[in-house]
């Protein structure tokens, strides 16, 4: 999956994940409706269905809030 790859790249560790896999979404159906219920207030700040379509089809990655933190 390309954003792990690049997560990876950037020098994160996957140490915990749901079911050991990270989820994408079908973009080209679900991204509006996803961004609405998860992050309404937010709405404004993430790219659109269009334009998260284009991001995915030129091969970029377009990420979310995630949780991180530092290991001592």
């Amino acid at each position: 999956m390309r954003a792990v790859q690049v997560l990876r790249h950037m020098g994160m560790v996957f140490v915990d994940l749901v079911d050991g896999k990270v989820i994408q979404l079908d973009h080209e159906k679900w991204w509006d409706e996803y961004v609405m219920v998860n992050f309404p207030e937010h709405y404004a700040f993430y790219p659109s269905q269009d334009q998260i379509h284009s991001i995915v089809n030129e091969g970029l990655v377009c990420h979310g809030p995630f949780a991180g933190w530092d290991r001592e």
